[in-house]
This record gives C-alpha cells, structure tokens and sequence, in this order.
C-alpha cells in the first residue's frame, strides 16, 4: 500500500493482527481485554500513523473526528495560557491514549505533539463510541485512561515543579525510563526539559551535563542514554531541603523558567 501524507505525518497502512500481537502497548491499551475475533474485526477500523520528531497531532482547540492510542514513541501535551506562553502539562507513552475528550464532544484541550518518534493507532471517534455503548468492560477501561492521565498531570505538578532543580532532573529521568518505554533513557531537549521542569534551558544544560561527568547518565545519542545509575539518581530526586549555591538561576522559581 502506498504511503499517504495526513498533515504532515505518514499514514502507514491498515493496522493487522500482526501489528496487533507485537504492539508493545497492549497490556495498557484501553482495548487489552477485547481478543480474538472482536479484536480482529475491531483492528480493521485502525490506521497505522507515525510522525515524525516535533510534528503535531492535535492542536490545542481542535475538534477531530479520531483519537489516537500511542502504540510506540512519545508525545508532549503542551497547554497554552493566557498570555500565549506555553508548558508542557504531562506526557504520554505506549499504551496512551490522546483525544480522550472529543469522545464528550469537546474540542481538544491540549497540543499534542511528538517528543520523539511517534507511532499511534488512529480510530474514529463515532466508532469508538459505539463500542463502548456495546461494552461496559470498555468503559471501565476508558476511565482508567482518564484517572491515569490526571494521575500523570499531578505527577508534573509535585514531582516536576517542586524541589530542587537537580532532584527535578534526577525525577524526569528516572521517569523516562518507566511506563514501558524500556530501559533505555530517552532524553528530551533542553527547551522541552526546562518547560517540563520549570527551569531555565541553561540550568538544565549544566545538571545533565554534570550528570555525564560523573557518571550518572551515558549517552547513546543525542536524545538517549544507554544506562542511569539509578540508585544514584533516586537518592538524588528524593533529596529536599535548599538549593546549593549556584543550583538555580535567579529565574529559576517554582513553575517558572
């Protein structure tokens, strides 16, 4: 099947039973309980779309007749204020599911948009509903995904926003590597750890690369680590108290960069 460009992002094809049974995000899937030959009849109303680095999958505002459910990579949902001023509120992983929302009739709430590689299954928002009018397990899955999601939104509220800056980036790394991602650490850049953190981008800059120096974090590329000294991180994010000399910016306040 030929490739086929949806704004800006690669259409791959019609998802299959194959896909199905590799996907690594099944376990978390919103449609984990639905096998066999519903799961069979319910994939043909899949599409397989990837994106690339950076591009958009909503836009904060939108009303889209899909969601999408994250079967690899992972995506950043950015909240824009008053003041046109941008955060990047919480990330979603494998297994994820964005546009939660427009199943309620809304319009989307959040930018969505790709941190790394991005590969979700695309599904109509009217065919979806009808499942879950023939499905209570399906409900009760849905509403997981919906307290996962404010779970993951608090996270960025405690964990992310508060302490130290080097025990934020000690958390957000540790972060990275759970939730099905894999061992491995993808790293996000600079602006998007600071936004993420409420730091500066140079602050961030010099704790990872502290981090490197001594050990803590070994690059395998740009925007990955191929191991954390996890014991070491932990005792890091777990430490309170005052920033040392020279941690912060002046800028650096809580929630802001």
């Amino acid at each position: 099947m030929a490739l086929t460009s949806i704004d800006g992002a690669q259409e791959v094809r019609i998802v299959t039973m194959a896909d199905c049974h590799g996907c690594p995000a099944i376990k978390r899937s919103i449609f984990s309980l639905v096998a066999g030959r519903d799961r069979a009849e319910l994939i043909t109303h899949f599409r397989l779309v990837s994106f690339s680095p950076k591009a958009t999958v909503f836009h904060e505002g939108d009303r889209e007749p899909y969601l999408h459910i994250v079967r690899g990579g992972i995506a950043k949902l950015i909240k824009t204020g008053e003041s046109g001023e941008e955060r990047i509120v919480r990330l979603v992983r494998p297994g994820d599911a964005v546009g939660l929302e427009l199943l309620l009739g809304d319009s989307c709430r959040h930018t969505v948009s790709a941190l790394t590689r991005l590969e979700t299954c695309r599904m109509s928002v009217d065919e979806l509903r009808k499942r879950i009018d023939a499905n209570p397990e399906l409900a009760a899955k849905l509403f997981r995904q919906w307290q996962d999601g404010l779970d993951n939104a608090d996270l960025f509220l405690t964990e992310f926003s508060t302490g130290t800056a080097h025990a934020r980036v000690a958390r957000l790394l540790l972060y990275m590597t759970t939730g099905g991602i894999g061992e491995n650490c993808v790293i996000p850049g600079r602006e998007d750890m600071a936004a993420m953190l409420g730091l500066t981008t140079e602050t961030v800059s010099r704790i990872t690369a502290e981090f490197k120096r001594q050990g803590l974090m070994v690059p395998e590329g740009e925007h990955c680590c191929e191991t954390l000294d996890r014991e070491k991180l932990k005792t890091i994010a777990l430490s309170s108290g005052r920033s040392t000399p020279g941690e912060r910016d002046p800028g650096d306040a809580a929630g802001g960069h």
